[in-house]
């Protein structure tokens, strides 16, 4: 991590698990930890190198982990994600799907592609 070198754009020395150094074209170098939740990937900073060493970077990866684990087993999260929800639809979309139920709207406005 020491002899890392800017460069023209950032770049990635990456660690394990996630976890990464991202060196920026200042010279900056950053932790980071990039995860997914409910299928979307997102990035976690953790600190600054050298303020942060990577034994604490890995330790804070550990925590941010644990502690999202316990998120999703609170919440009840397995299957839980935007794509597998079940059941009615939200307020938005039911006004529509009422009104074409009901036999008062058979176009929405969609035309057809061809």
């Amino acid at each position: 991590m020491r002899s890392a070198k800017p460069r023209d754009k950032d770049y990635k020395l990456t660690d394990s698990a996630g976890l990464y150094l991202l060196v920026a074209p200042s010279g900056g170098k950053l932790w980071r930890l990039k995860y997914r939740m409910h299928g979307v990937e997102r990035k976690l900073a953790l600190g600054r190198y050298p303020e942060m060493a990577l034994s604490e970077a890995r330790k804070a990866r550990d925590a941010a982990r644990e502690e999202a684990r316990t998120l999703l087993s609170s919440s009840g999260a397995s299957g839980s994600g935007p794509r597998s929800r079940s059941g009615p639809p939200s307020e938005p979309c039911r006004a529509p799907l009422d009104l074409t139920r009901a036999g008062q709207v058979t176009n929405l406005g969609f035309k057809p592609l061809i």
